[in-house]
């Protein structure tokens, strides 16, 4: 746990609804999983809100922003890997319900995906199959309900015809956690990799191929080295 950056963004002096450092995970996760690759220049202005983050000097801000980067590197490895996990810090509370509490690691990092998903949840719209929906609806259920309690009520009370009580929903959900996040993040990386695979993937030529030495099949008359090939 980098303690200067949680200091950092625990402080009075950022602006309000800025981020902490448990919602950064919870945020960086959801950047990270996403089917689309986002730069920090653009997801960055999220964690303080959209609002300057209140550096001392010169010297506090380069720390900040390589705990910053230090925290996504870590949470992008274990996207890439497909066994990513919350931070090892990350204290989980007993019994499940207690981790509705506002002050909840859990609940904060909650938030902070929340966050995240939404900001991306066009990215995910456009490029999700029909096929994933389900799992993906499964997977955000789990990976927002502490973020309130009233979301978790909606959730317990969606598609039935008795809610399910709260508390067995929490203790499922803590106990289904890391499997949630898994396959979240694996639906995100399988559509990135079939992106950059199609991207790099030669567009065949109709037709026969044109030597060096033919004649050009714009019309110019000249041989295909010494025109359209160049």
């Amino acid at each position: 746990m980098n303690t200067e950056l949680a200091k950092f963004l625990a402080a009075d002096e950022r602006p309000e609804e800025a981020m902490i450092y448990p919602e950064l995970y919870g945020f960086l996760f959801a950047v990270c999983s996403a089917p689309e690759m986002t730069s920090p220049s653009d997801w960055l202005p999220l964690v303080f809100n959209g609002e300057a983050a209140g550096y001392a000097d010169e010297a506090e801000a380069e720390m900040v922003m390589a705990g910053i980067m230090a925290v996504y590197n870590e949470v992008n490895n274990g996207v890439i890997s497909t066994n990513p996990s919350l931070p090892a810090w990350l204290e989980m509370l007993s019994p499940p319900m207690e981790n509705f509490g506002d002050e909840a690691p859990l609940a904060y990092w909650s938030r902070g995906f929340l966050v995240g998903h939404d900001w991306l949840s066009e990215v995910w719209d456009y490029y999700v199959l029909d096929e994933m929906e389900a799992e993906l609806a499964a997977c955000l259920m789990a990976l927002t309900l502490f973020s309130s309690k009233e979301l978790a009520e909606a959730y317990a009370s969606e598609g039935r015809d008795e809610p399910l009580p709260l508390e067995r929903l929490a203790e499922m959900t803590v106990d289904g956690l890391d499997m949630a996040m898994a396959s979240y993040a694996q639906m995100g990386r399988s559509i990135y990799l079939a992106l950059q695979q199609q991207a790099q993937t030669p567009i065949e030529r109709e037709g026969d191929k044109v030597g060096r030495n033919d004649v050009c099949p714009c019309g110019s008359g000249k041989k295909f080295k010494r025109c359209c090939m160049n």
